[in-house]
């Protein structure tokens, strides 16, 4: 899985269409595949920012242009048709990229946070919350939280004031508004989630 590329398949996803859709895990060199998303996650005792900035660089083929901030605090870079997104729990970063459409990738620790009732009453659907609350509640709490908040990235929109009407129940990869979204395998005590606008 991590360390080595890892193949998930999915049909519909963001062509809406019965194409594959493909995600990658890579550690190394970038994939070639243009049509996957590509996600690294791991460890790195550099800045994420700089990271983020040499694997772009990777992409490339170049050092990287200047990277600009959008309204809600998304990097982009301007004129490249290379899509990216960060996220980071403790010492973990995950990066998701795309040469297809805006991505958003969200990692957390699973732990327990104060206020979690709270949380699943006001932001989940009623589906959500009966997923969540039928066993292993604290995974798949973060499992959905994951998957909303990569959601928002991939839109580059911050926490909504209605996040009950973001649901994001089900398996593999699911249809929310605009996006479509999937929970990612990642190491133990964490909890991951890619999400590539639909084109």
């Amino acid at each position: 899985m991590i360390g080595n590329t890892l193949l998930l398949l999915a049909r519909g996803c963001a062509r809406k269409s019965n194409v594959e859709k493909k995600v990658l895990f890579f550690t190394e060199q970038p994939p070639v595949d243009r049509e996957a998303i590509h996600i690294w996650l791991g460890k790195t005792a550099l800045p994420h920012e700089q990271s983020l900035r040499r694997l772009i660089g990777q992409y490339l083929g170049a050092p990287p242009p200047q990277m600009v901030t959008g309204p809600t605090g998304k990097l982009y870079l301007p004129d490249s048709p290379l899509h990216f997104n960060l996220s980071d729990a403790d010492d973990w970063i995950a990066m998701a990229f795309s040469w297809e459409a805006p991505v958003g990738i969200d990692i957390e620790t699973i732990r327990p946070i104060e206020g979690m009732e709270q949380v699943i009453t006001d932001c989940f659907s009623p589906k959500e919350q009966a997923y969540v609350q039928e066993k292993d509640t604290l995974v798949r709490f973060w499992q959905i939280w994951n998957r909303k908040e990569a959601c928002l990235k991939a839109l580059g929109l911050g926490l909504q004031d209605d996040m009950r009407s973001w649901d994001c129940s089900g398996q593999d990869w699911i249809s929310v508004d605009k996006v479509w979204v999937r929970s990612l395998p990642a190491p133990h005590n964490l909890s991951a989630a890619v999400a590539i606008t639909a084109c």
